[in-house]
């Protein structure tokens, strides 16, 4: 009797770990890009996603394309290495300290998050850049959508597309934009005119 009552247990229980994707369209295609994400993860920027996208009148699954396309759906910061002036003072001359600039090999962060704010658009939108930091996945998500829909209004003209412009307005590299984050919308949504 014992054995039964473990056997309906463990059945009952992955019946209910089972999703219905016509219900969470959005967490099954999170799933079908991202098989290896914990389904509680994916649940959660599944909700989240939804819950702003609806509030703000976007769709939820150019989102997710554009999750796909900056990170892989992935809370990361992607750093550039670079050249930045130094001043190293030392040797004091006749009462005058001496300062030289030289040039030091500096990595700086560029493009942060889940969507890859860039850091020019965490100031331009004044962003709360702590938040983005520490992957606060809910004000991240919320942040991607607000901006998302002003793109979308200032590119009204390309109708359907008007999302292209989150990337960039110059033609040419909302058009590839375009065609790199269309490789990630559910089958349907590509097909659309």
């Amino acid at each position: 009797m014992k054995y039964v009552l473990l056997l309906v247990m463990l059945l009952s229980t992955s019946a209910q770990a089972e999703i219905d994707c016509s219900r969470h369209k959005i967490f099954c295609h999170i799933k079908q890009l991202r098989p290896d994400m914990a389904k509680k993860k994916a649940m959660e920027l599944s909700n989240l996603i939804y819950k702003y996208s609806k509030e703000y009148g976007t769709d939820p699954a150019i989102t997710v394309a554009i999750g796909m396309q900056e990170s892989g759906l992935r809370s990361i910061h992607r750093s550039v290495t670079g050249l930045m002036p130094v001043e190293n003072c030392g040797n004091e001359q006749e009462g005058e300290m001496l300062c030289v600039q030289k040039l030091e090999e500096k990595r700086i962060y560029t493009d942060f998050g889940m969507f890859q704010f860039h850091h020019r658009s965490i100031k331009w939108y004044k962003l709360n850049f702590d938040l983005i930091y520490i992957h606060d996945l809910d004000y991240i998500v919320k942040s991607h959508v607000q901006i998302l829909k002003q793109k979308i209004q200032g590119c009204k003209e390309l109708k359907q597309k008007a999302w292209s412009c989150y990337h960039s307005t110059t033609p040419t590299k909302r058009n590839l934009y375009l065609l790199l984050v269309e490789r990630y919308l559910p089958k349907q949504k590509k097909e659309q005119p």
